[in-house]
């Protein structure tokens, strides 16, 4: 009698260690999409500066409008949504580069940075970049996170049966972006 309970034990807690080995797995992997989710949503925000740029852009030269308009066409693709994630973030890092221009170009043109609505858009852009800074650095720590979680013993077992790969973090530059009180 004592070994059937013995045996029992044993096999309920090897039930109870797999269990929590393939629950925390699976939270990891719902962690990295969360994180990634946000990441989008914080990308939307930055499109949704574009049409405000283009506005202010509007007072401005030929150049500035040329770039606003290469990077909301950049933005507004439709088979953008479906790319994969390395090469979204390479076409992310061309819009931070246009955008990067296009208010540098402005921040020069002493007419334009007068204007309250400039200096406000400014404010925007920073806050914009400082939120999907933060959200690349989730997304980053939950894929480091979710990484180490299939290749540690027991939940590699559970990642293998269930196809999981690794990741990679994402390389997303973010606007240097800074505005000047006048």
């Amino acid at each position: 009698m004592t070994l059937f309970v013995i045996i029992t034990l044993i096999i309920l807690f090897t039930v109870l260690i797999l269990s929590a080995s393939y629950n925390s797995l699976i939270h990891r992997k719902n962690a990295l999409h969360y994180a990634y989710n946000g990441l989008e949503t914080m990308l939307q925000k930055r499109y949704d500066v574009l049409p405000k740029l283009a506005e202010v852009v509007k007072t401005s030269a030929l150049f500035e409008q040329q770039l606003i308009q290469q990077a909301s066409a950049l933005a507004a693709g439709q088979e953008y949504q479906r790319l994969p994630a390395g090469e979204r973030m390479r076409k992310e890092n061309q819009l931070v580069l246009s955008i990067q221009e296009i208010t540098q170009e402005l921040a020069k043109d002493g007419g334009v940075r007068q204007q309250k609505s400039f200096m406000h858009l400014q404010r925007s852009i920073v806050e914009v970049e400082e939120q999907i800074a933060a959200a690349r650095r989730a997304y980053n720590a939950a894929a480091m996170e979710y990484n180490n979680a299939i290749v540690m013993f027991p939940s590699v077992v559970f990642a293998i049966l269930l196809g999981y790969e690794p990741v990679d973090p994402l390389d997303l530059m973010v606007l240097n972006a800074e505005y000047t009180e006048l």
